[in-house]
């Protein structure tokens, strides 16, 4: 997976090369960046500069804007100010194709479970079943926003049922760890560092889903380099 992962970029670089060589200023590939375990192998071809230096020759410059969530991924995806999604989850695919966002997975990432999980707060509630009436702070449109939904089910409740308050990861973080929200939906080393802090796992995303972390372009995009569909036989 990682190698195809790997392969897949230095594909989208030598198609859209020709376009690069005509320009004398390097062209900018934008590729979202999200710090996080599931995300290794991008963070290491970034970090040690493998991509660049597959990029160099053809006239192309890596970018890597730091968008963690999959919804402002596949915004920033429509508005032309990314240029491939680096990881998204399929819920923020299916929800942004849905919108009328024409997003396209072109590889996949990882299946990641256990680093997604339902935190409560120093002191919170014991179960899941205790969270209705509950400020539940996470990011909306996400595999997290999917897991609160698939936990809640399974004790015959629905997300209305909790007061479920939008935020990036960080700032769910700090809302759980102040105690101005009951629970909160972290990934990776937050989950971590707020069990350091006292708080506790109500629910991982083991047994409740399946997640899928996927690579994505825009339809645009897409369209921009049709070498790239003849290239995965005609689709994305």
């Amino acid at each position: 997976m990682k190698r195809r992962f790997f392969f897949t970029l230095c594909l989208l670089s030598a198609l859209i090369a020709p376009a690069a060589h005509a320009r004398q200023e390097p062209k900018p590939l934008r590729i979202s960046y999200v710090r996080a375990p599931f995300n290794l192998q991008l963070m290491v071809m970034k970090e040690k500069g493998i991509l660049q230096k597959h990029l160099e020759p053809l006239g192309l410059q890596a970018q890597w804007p730091e968008i963690t969530s999959g919804a402002k991924q596949a915004q920033a995806l429509a508005s032309g100010d990314l240029d491939i999604g680096g990881v998204m989850n399929t819920a923020s695919v299916l929800i942004a194709n849905g919108e009328g966002n024409p997003v396209r997975i072109i590889a996949g990432v990882a299946r990641p479970t256990d680093v997604f999980a339902i935190v409560a707060a120093k002191g919170g509630p014991h179960a899941v079943a205790d969270l209705k009436g509950k400020t539940v702070a996470g990011p909306k449109g996400t595999v997290l926003h999917q897991l609160l939904a698939a936990a809640l089910a399974r004790e015959g409740m629905s997300v209305q049922q909790v007061n479920f308050v939008q935020m990036d990861l960080p700032q769910a973080f700090a809302a759980v760890q102040s105690g101005k929200a009951d629970a909160a939906l972290l990934a990776a080393n937050f989950v971590l560092n707020a069990q350091k802090d006292g708080a506790h796992v109500l629910a991982r995303a083991t047994d409740l889903l399946a997640p899928l972390l996927t690579m994505t372009a825009s339809e645009k995009f897409l369209k921009a380099h049709p070498r790239l569909r003849a290239g995965r036989g005609g689709r994305a």
